[in-house]
């Protein structure tokens, strides 16, 4: 595999799964009856086939921003059309912007690479949107139930004592807002442990001196700042959300920093940052794509229907 792919791919993996596993133990504290609240919350996003979110991830290096990663995502499960995200990454000077939509029986695609060179394709599909859940319970078995269930189960063995760091910081207009921070020494074990096993993995022979750092991008230098040597942890996280009276969230926002070290031994700070708006719980509409730009599409200098 390409080293910088490597890195760049473990950078990405450690964001992705830093804020899922920030997200688990945040749903398990209990404290004024927030462990029922946001649990039921956060597992209610995976059965849900209609609601609207806007989402903005950032990481930067030693408080300069790398790479970013924003938009919006519709759902609206057994509408016309049923799903459509507007999404776009930036990553030092390059960005790219992709669209994707739902609707006709046709799954729509259009995106603006790096270049600034406009793309689309479109193909006819069987398939709407549908919730996580429902997905998953296509397969047979009732698996997405089975997942759902054993998720919380782990969960909750995985909690333990870290229930008290859990601030209920506002009820309001019937929103519930709750918080948790946690330091290095107040994490649990188990987080950095994973974190160094998936540096170990990203390290182990990687030829390192092939890297010419001067052809590597801002995420791909971040990456290797804290995967170049030593092991990296989690310095401090914190987590806030808020739950309306019907139990939906309507905001998650999350703060983690890590440390690490380059292949000079020099120490590095890592930030991701992820912020989260949800609504239109229900009530989420999609406004089609009209003939005319479909057509636009199909007399695009670069374009494929199939």
């Amino acid at each position: 595999m390409n080293v910088k792919k490597k890195y760049f791919r473990a950078l990405a993996g450690l964001g992705a799964g830093a804020v899922l596993l920030s997200a688990a133990v945040f749903a398990n504290y209990d404290s004024a009856n927030g462990y029922t609240n946001c649990k039921t919350a956060l597992l209610g996003l995976l059965d849900c086939d209609n609601m609207s979110i806007d989402h903005t991830t950032e990481i930067s290096l030693d408080g300069e921003r790398a790479m970013a990663y924003y938009g919006s995502l519709k759902i609206h499960g057994g509408g016309n059309p049923s799903f459509r995200a507007e999404q776009t990454y930036e990553d030092g000077d390059a960005s790219r912007v992709d669209i994707e939509q739902m609707q006709d029986g046709k799954n729509i695609y259009t995106y603006t690479d790096e270049k600034g060179e406009k793309h689309s394709h479109y193909y006819s599909t069987d398939t709407a949107a549908k919730s996580v859940v429902a997905q998953m319970n296509e397969s047979g078995n009732n698996l997405g139930n089975k997942v759902v269930s054993f998720a919380e189960t782990i969960g909750d063995a995985l909690i333990g004592d870290l229930k008290n760091n859990f601030v209920l910081v506002s009820e309001e207009n019937g929103m519930s807002t709750y918080s948790v921070s946690l330091t290095r020494e107040q994490m649990p074990s188990y987080v950095n442990s994973g974190i160094s096993v998936l540096a170990s993995l990203v390290t182990a022979n990687a030829d390192e001196s092939a890297i010419d750092e001067a052809e590597l991008s801002p995420s791909e230098k971040a990456a290797l700042s804290i995967f170049g040597s030593s092991e990296p942890y989690v310095r401090d996280a914190q987590l806030t959300m808020t739950v309306d009276g019907e139990l939906h969230p309507t905001s998650i926002i999350c703060k983690i920093n890590f440390v690490g070290y380059d292949r000079d031994g020099g120490e590095h700070t890592l930030s991701l940052s992820s912020d989260l708006e949800l609504y239109d719980f229900g009530s989420t509409e999609i406004e089609p794509i009209s003939e005319e730009e479909l057509l636009k599409m199909e007399n695009m200098e670069k374009y494929y229907i199939d």
